[in-house]
């Protein structure tokens, strides 16, 4: 795509979006006259963006959350993960656990 064909995309997306989703079609229409190519690309575009509002306005699912805590995994020293031995656990957070642990391919201590 050009960036002229481009322009004319984006701004064509930006003044549909001005419009309720009723009389969107009727301003595409319109719009777009007989360019099918910049009227199918203009559907494609509206239609991402309605999904990702409807993603982003969507709250998380707690029960989908806890899954993931209870299948969180815990080391403990002395323990094997691959090839790093477990020395000891640093610290834990939102995020996951820090260990220190050596990786016994190359002998070196990890923190």
């Amino acid at each position: 795509m050009t960036p002229e064909r481009w322009k004319q995309v984006n701004d064509l997306l930006d003044r549909a979006l001005e419009h309720d989703s009723e009389a969107r079609a009727a301003f595409l229409d319109k719009a777009c006259g007989d360019d099918s190519e910049l009227r199918k690309e203009a559907d494609s575009l509206i239609q991402s963006y309605e999904e990702a509002g409807s993603f982003i306005d969507s709250a998380p699912l707690a029960p989908l959350a806890q899954l993931f805590i209870k299948d969180r995994t815990c080391l403990t020293t002395g323990q094997n993960a691959g090839h790093y031995k477990i020395i000891s656990l640093i610290g834990s957070g939102g995020m996951g656990d820090v260990y220190v642990a050596r990786d016994t391919r190359l002998g070196r201590v990890l923190p």
